[in-house]
């Protein structure tokens, strides 16, 4: 797999972040050990990434947000925590749902979809 070109124009900042986690108070569940600058920095890899995806009608139950945030782990080839995720998958748009100690999107999630993001990565790159 090809790693995603991150878009660094309108990236979230460290007050979009905190009024995203204020106002989604039960993110916090999905507790971060890390550093609020470092979770930062993960929040705008998630974000960025999030950007390229598409939201589908209903939730998507199949795959939850931790296992969602493997595949931007692997397309930009850096950690994301799961809460920095969540608040990035907001704040792009996407509805979060709780069912147990579980997160789910609306996010597209399927082969053509994933194809669909590397095109987008690698016409990003050549502009």
């Amino acid at each position: 797999m090809n790693k995603v070109t991150l878009n660094i124009e309108n990236v979230p900042t460290q007050a979009d972040f905190a009024s995203t986690l204020a106002a989604h108070s039960w993110v916090a569940q999905f507790d971060c050990p890390d550093c609020p600058a470092i979770e930062l920095l993960q929040f705008r890899t998630a974000f960025s990434y999030l950007s390229l995806s598409r939201q589908r009608q209903t939730i998507n139950y199949r795959r939850s947000c931790y296992s969602l945030k493997h595949d931007c782990e692997d397309a930009t080839g850096h950690y994301v925590s799961e809460r920095a995720y969540i608040l990035a998958a907001i704040m792009a748009g996407f509805t979060a749902k709780v069912r147990g100690p579980c997160c789910f999107l609306n996010l597209r999630d399927d082969a053509r979809e994933h194809e669909r993001i590397e095109m987008l990565s690698r016409a990003r790159k050549d502009t």
